[in-house]
């Protein structure tokens, strides 16, 4: 991700219908600029724009966080901000290549993401893709004043490549 795509994130965060699938609030160009200046140097993640492969125009956005080392193992997340590519199978290719990249590039052992239980989509992007639901973090997050439920989802690298060849 790279300055120039700040209000891209800032629209696709902070339209309704994305946010009520984040764990974050609203956010303004000046915060996400400030955020992206101190993320850039940060080893422990790295933070994507998704692009339409036919057109080049900016989608969504993906991610990998909280990456170690040590245990080998990494959160993903992603986004499909543009709400003409939804619900195409377009999450599930970001995922896909995500886990990929998770797995092949940086070597890890094992990738988990969390979501909102009432996110459905996700829930069925992540089952599509292979990842295997670990449980539920019962009210886990504060979030409009109410404390929700999440999932959390794992993919090992042996269950990847068990499902996956290239």
């Amino acid at each position: 991700m790279e300055k120039k795509d700040i209000p891209n994130k800032v629209k696709w965060v902070n339209d309704e219908e994305v946010r009520k699938t984040l764990f974050i609030t609203d956010i303004s160009e000046i915060g996400t600029e400030q955020w992206l200046s101190k993320v850039a140097s940060d080893g422990s993640r790295r933070d994507y724009i998704v692009f339409d492969s036919q057109t080049n125009k900016p989608i969504g956005f993906s991610g990998i966080d909280k990456i170690d080392y040590v245990n080998s193992k990494a959160e993903t997340y992603f986004c499909i901000g543009e709400k003409e590519y939804r619900g195409i199978g377009l999450g599930t290719d970001v995922m896909t290549t995500i886990t990929k990249h998770c797995f092949i590039d940086l070597r890890l052992n094992k990738v988990y993401l969390y979501t909102w239980t009432s996110n459905i989509a996700m829930v069925k992007v992540s089952k599509r893709v292979g990842f295997t639901m670990e449980g539920t973090l019962r009210q886990n997050l504060l979030s409009n004043g109410v404390f929700k439920d999440t999932f959390v989802f794992s993919m090992l690298k042996s269950e990847f490549f068990k499902q996956y060849t290239f």
